[in-house]
């Protein structure tokens, strides 16, 4: 089996268009804006790694449920934040 290697990463772009995976029976990609909501038209992209944290940018949208009757579209959410990765047969990835 090929080992993973984290800097694969770095420069990959995901696109999840539904949050619901109907295969999997399960909502993916989900955040908490006043209550928890899918994110629709979810981007992830691996900007960078330093070590074990990814430097990460998320966009997508979500339904704003507190203005139903409001005609401006979805808020769209943007996410810049670090994250550590850890893979279950290791600890942090190479320091």
């Amino acid at each position: 089996m090929p080992t993973f290697s984290p800097e694969l990463l770095v420069g990959r772009v995901f696109e999840i268009p539904e949050s619901y995976d109907a295969r999997v029976g399960d909502h993916m990609v989900t955040m908490y804006y006043f209550e928890h909501l899918d994110v629709r038209d979810s981007r992830i992209e691996f900007v960078d790694r330093e070590g074990a944290l990814f430097h990460i940018r998320w966009t997508g949208t979500v339904e704003d449920n507190c203005a139903s009757d409001d005609p401006r579209p979805n808020p769209s959410v943007e996410i810049i934040a670090d994250f550590a990765a850890r893979l279950e047969s290791e600890s942090l990835l190479d320091r």
